[in-house]
């Protein structure tokens, strides 16, 4: 969960340049191929959480054995 999962341009904040894309891991790259079960939710559209998605981030949650939350200081 969380804004960070899945969006290459987050995930670097401002301390990288213009990260390419196809250089570039996210968690959610990596944790999707552990489990065909994963899922995620944003929950944020971006790191100031100007639009939060609660619905989005319950119905991941309820179903979740565990959670992994990416956080950070993307702004």
């Amino acid at each position: 969960m969380g804004p960070f999962v899945d969006n290459a341009e987050l995930l670097s904040g401002s301390y990288s340049a213009s990260p390419d894309r196809q250089f570039t891991t996210t968690p959610w790259d990596v944790l999707q191929t552990l489990s065909s079960h994963a899922a995620y939710a944003a929950g944020c559209n971006d790191p100031l959480c100007s639009h939060y998605n609660s619905t989005a981030i319950a119905d991941v949650v309820v179903r979740a054995t565990f959670v992994i939350v990416c956080l950070g200081l993307g702004v």
